[in-house]
């Protein structure tokens, strides 16, 4: 037994059901696929912001370590001039 319908109602009845099931399989399948490209997006641009700062703490390196040698240098020189039986000379070890 069929159910008689117009067909122009059944055609738009039809339509309306092919676009309910293509929303559907666009909120399943496409929705989740984008949402996982965009944390990606996200995650590379994070990355690539870290990359940029730490590239730029490593250029201050070599000033860092100049500095470093500077200050091992000038303790060096002041434990060699510190030498001596004085008490003020002792004192000034010390501290």
């Amino acid at each position: 037994m069929t159910v008689g319908m117009h067909p122009a109602i059944s055609r738009v009845a039809a339509v309306a059901i092919l676009l309910l099931l293509l929303g559907v399989g666009f909120v399943a399948v496409v929705e989740p696929v984008r949402a996982v490209y965009d944390g990606y997006e996200r995650s590379i641009a994070d990355l690539q912001h870290q990359r940029v700062q730490y590239s730029r703490i490593a250029a201050t390196r070599p000033m860092l370590q100049a500095e470093i040698d500077t200050l091992e240098e000038r303790r060096m020189l002041d434990g060699a001039l510190l030498q001596g039986g004085s008490q003020a000379i002792a004192a000034a070890r010390k501290s």
